[in-house]
């Protein structure tokens, strides 16, 4: 039996413990991270190891970009924003993250979203791509789910990671 060779990886990212939502007056898109939420973004920086070429993208909350921008930082690329990666838009962002992934071989996208639009992107690609999630649904924030593809394209391996502060 031979070993699967990854072309691809996609990291998706819930974004970090933000500002409380109830308390928030403001245009939600706007609404930033908690003191706590901006150490898992550092956090995240740090310990994400990423060996090829790698867009960010980020849903346009205030949130998410910022839980992305000390990695697109450390790696030297900006932060890109999709629409369909923002809250409510459930798996609508899929075509074009593997869009991303198909834009280069050996490619990494990072794409940051909201607790809502994870499930249903796993989801996709459990349905779609008969992904196995080796692990219980988690969803904590600044989680990702770190997906290996196939060079068609196709997710292969799920590997959940966890990022905690003290």
């Amino acid at each position: 039996m031979g070993v699967t060779v990854f072309a691809v990886t996609l990291h998706l990212v819930r974004h970090a413990l933000s500002a409380d939502r109830p308390s928030w007056t403001l245009d939600d898109r706007l609404r930033p991270l908690a003191d706590a939420g901006t150490r898992q973004a550092h956090l995240l920086a740090q310990t994400t190891r990423l060996d090829s070429d790698v867009r960010v993208v980020s849903s346009p909350a205030r949130r998410c970009i910022d839980t992305v921008a000390p990695l697109a930082r450390r790696i030297g690329v900006e932060v890109e924003t999709d629409e369909l990666l923002y809250e409510n838009n459930g798996a609508a962002a899929l075509p074009s993250l593997r869009a991303a992934l198909r834009a280069a071989p050996n490619a990494t996208v990072v794409a940051c979203t909201h607790g809502d639009v994870l499930p249903a992107l796993l989801g996709a690609l459990v349905e779609e791509d008969r992904l196995h999630l080796p692990e219980q649904l988690r969803l904590v924030e600044a989680c990702t789910w770190v997906i290996e593809h196939d060079n068609q394209g196709r997710a292969t391996a799920a590997e959940y990671r966890a990022v905690t502060t003290a």
